[in-house]
This record gives structure tokens, sequence and C-alpha cells, in this order.
């Protein structure tokens, strides 16, 4: 089962990566340095998310974004995008439990772009 594509949904890139985090991350958060000069890697493995490191002066974060469809199979193979809430949910419960030694601290959640930004 798949649910809605949001409006202006559509998959980050190397590129339109910086351009999105700078206007969402708070000072405390973000790799430090100008966003221009973030070196950024997509490094999923090619079947469900974009995954990114992000790389600047201060710190790397993680960018984990889900795509409606299985990237190796494409549009024609849809997938659900709650699966991105889900991931959220679960983490915050569990650095409850488990603290932020364990467990990455998530930036935030952002339902229309399904993506989310932590720490490593």
């Amino acid at each position: 089962m798949t649910d809605s594509i949001p409006s202006g949904y559509k998959p980050l890139t190397c590129d339109t990566l910086p351009g999105y985090l700078s206007s969402r991350l708070t000072p405390s958060c973000e790799p430090g340095g100008l966003p221009e000069e973030w070196k950024v890697s997509e490094v999923g493995d090619g079947n469900l998310n974009m995954v990114f490191i992000v790389e600047g002066t201060h710190k790397t974060i993680i960018v984990k974004q889900a795509l409606p469809w299985l990237r190796a199979g494409g549009e024609g193979w849809p997938l659900s995008l709650s699966r991105a809430g889900f991931e959220y949910n679960v983490l915050c419960q569990e650095a409850k439990y488990a603290g932020h030694t364990l467990i990455p601290q998530v930036y935030f959640y952002d339902r229309k772009w399904r993506c989310l930004p932590w720490s490593i």
C-alpha cells in the first residue's frame, strides 16, 4: 500500500541538499562553514532511500530521505512514504531509553520532504 506523494515533494540531490538544510537546521546543528562549501556525498545502497553524508568545518551529519518508489525498480515499484515517519518515531523512542550515545540525535523530521537529518 502506498500513500499520496506530498505536493512539492521531490528527491533531494547533492546539489540541492545544502540549500534545503541551511534553511531548516538551527545553528547548533549545522555542519559549519558556508552551505556551498559543505562536502555532500550520496551513499545510499540503491534500494529504498536517499542517504547523504554532509561534511562541514565543525561536524558531519547524515540525511536520509524516503523515496516513494523502490530505487532499484523505479516508479513502477511504489513504496509508502509513511515509513520515514515510523523511523523517526522509533529513533525518538529509542533515544529516550538508550540516549544519544547509542542512538543518533535526529535534528528534525520534515513530513513534506520525508527527510531526517541526524548526528553521527
